[in-house]
């Protein structure tokens, strides 16, 4: 599991540590701040379902240090998680479209900040893809011939391709599938004049 200095987005510090044989774990000396908890190497079929410290429920917003009282945090994993399968085609040749770079974009606004809740993947010779371990909810998936790593995490740069992705609902223990056209390389750019 790990800890991300000012909330559960893209902090700039962050601390691991392995989860005991008793399923524990124990940070000491943090600085006053608030910290996102993720947990990482899940086995397949397993989410990260809550995230408490004390009664609040801390999974968007993060574990608040600020008063330098200690916390204990409690995590809730289930092995009910999602999973989306699909096909990237090229729609100007109307054929699977291999190599793309095919990501899972959550579309709740509290999740739109943190990493964990999205998936990438890139597609097989047939056009193929799949997203495992995927937390239950509303998601678009796109698929790009190219683009810079992390760009589908900036508002401004998704905002002109909404319309390229393809809405897929994931629900717990349950698959889930899409078709979805890629997003060729010149089109990116046209867009992000």
């Amino acid at each position: 599991m790990g800890l991300r200095r000012g909330g559960p987005g893209l902090g700039a510090t962050g601390w691991t540590r392995r989860i005991g044989q008793d399923l524990t774990f124990k940070i000491d000396y943090l600085d006053p701040d608030r910290y996102g908890v993720q947990v990482d190497g899940l086995p397949d079929g397993f989410y990260t379902k809550s995230i408490h410290a004390g009664e609040a429920d801390v999974l968007y917003s993060g574990v608040d240090l600020t008063s330098r009282a200690p916390a204990e945090v409690e995590i809730l994993v289930s092995p009910k998680a999602g999973l989306v399968f699909g096909v990237v085609r090229n729609p100007d040749a109307n054929q699977p479209a291999p190599g793309a770079t095919v990501v899972l974009v959550p579309n709740d606004k509290q999740r739109l900040a943190i990493p964990a809740f999205y998936h990438q993947a890139a597609s097989d010779q047939r056009g193929r893809f799949n997203f495992k371990n995927v937390a239950p909810g509303d998601y678009k998936v796109y698929a790009w011939e190219d683009v810079e790593s992390t760009a589908w995490m900036d508002p401004e740069f998704m905002k002109p391709l909404e319309s390229k992705g393809e809405a897929v609902t994931v629900a717990e223990n349950a698959q889930a599938t899409v078709q979805i056209n890629l997003i060729p390389a010149r089109s990116e750019r046209q867009l992000g004049q």
